[in-house]
């Protein structure tokens, strides 16, 4: 099923949404993430795709999305939600707002968010 921004809902993806504050902040995160993943993942397939601020793999796809950004992502489900260290810091109380509802909903519905920890993992906490 294809969605509104154009990536494929695949129930068997766990998807993971990290929240940025804006544009380079997204690449700067997706670099450090795909990188330690690269590592870990060794020959296994992963696309790095900068145009739409994704990270996808055969079994996850995470998504990095600015604080303008975040709201065309209503209705999607997530497995783990996390902010890098500038959203953290300079995202507006909107932003915010939906951040704090998307991790409500993630816990609501896997009991623990990032159950994985695979964004605790790999998304360098402060810089």
């Amino acid at each position: 099923m294809e969605t509104s921004v154009g990536v494929v809902n695949n129930l068997k993806k766990k998807r993971y949404l990290v929240a940025c504050y804006k544009t380079e902040d997204a690449i700067n995160s997706m670099q450090q993430v795909y990188l330690k993943l690269k590592i870990d993942y060794g020959d296994r397939p992963l696309t790095f795709n900068k145009a739409r601020l994704l990270i996808i793999s055969e079994h996850m796809e995470i998504l990095f999305r600015t604080q303008r950004q975040l709201k065309l992502m209503d209705g999607y489900q997530f497995y783990g939600v996390a902010k890098n260290y500038k959203f953290n810091s300079w995202a507006n109380s909107s932003a915010n707002n939906f951040y704090r509802g998307q991790l409500e909903i993630t816990k609501a519905l896997y009991g623990v968010n990032d159950r994985d920890g695979l964004l605790s993992m790999y998304l360098e906490r402060g810089k």
